[in-house]
């Protein structure tokens, strides 16, 4: 591991391993790890730094043909700004584009407040739930009600 990812496995322990283990599950830090170097190689990968500091990162992988999923959203406390949020997102919206991606999905625990809301007011919808979270999609042709093409326009 590098310092690089030191940095990375800090802020994934600063804003996953509270809701995650009120969830019930094991924030695995060496996982993560793992995730980000694979959609580093595949150009998933994706950062946001406010002077030089890292203030949020993202993965995505294409599950099949047209759906993308959401592997990481993660924000540090700090830089939840609207600036930031929307500039990580519009980086993941690029990239399905390009790759003609129509469908994000996204799974939430139901701990996690701050991301059902942000889900919410991008436009995703739910589309499965279980007692831990949520299944989110957001379909990217419907471009008359998510807010998201509003940002690459």
């Amino acid at each position: 591991m590098n310092i690089e990812w030191n940095e990375y496995m800090a802020l994934d322990d600063l804003t996953l391993r509270a809701h995650t283990e009120r969830s019930g599950a094991k924030l695995e830090l060496e996982i993560l790890e793992k995730s980000r170097e694979t959609a580093k190689i595949s150009d998933c990968f994706f950062e946001e730094r406010v002077e030089g500091k890292l203030a949020a990162y993202a993965t995505i992988m294409e599950k099949e043909e047209g759906i993308w999923f959401v592997l990481m959203f993660n924000t540090h406390p700090a830089f939840r700004t609207p600036k930031v949020f929307l500039s990580l997102f519009r980086k993941i919206l690029q990239r399905m584009l390009v790759s003609e991606g129509k469908y994000l999905q996204s799974n939430v625990y139901k701990e996690n407040r701050l991301s059902i809301k942000f889900h919410e007011r991008l436009g995703f919808k739910i589309t499965r739930e279980n007692d831990i979270g949520f299944e989110y999609t957001l379909d990217l042709t419907d471009t008359a009600t998510n807010k998201w093409y509003a940002m690459l326009n």
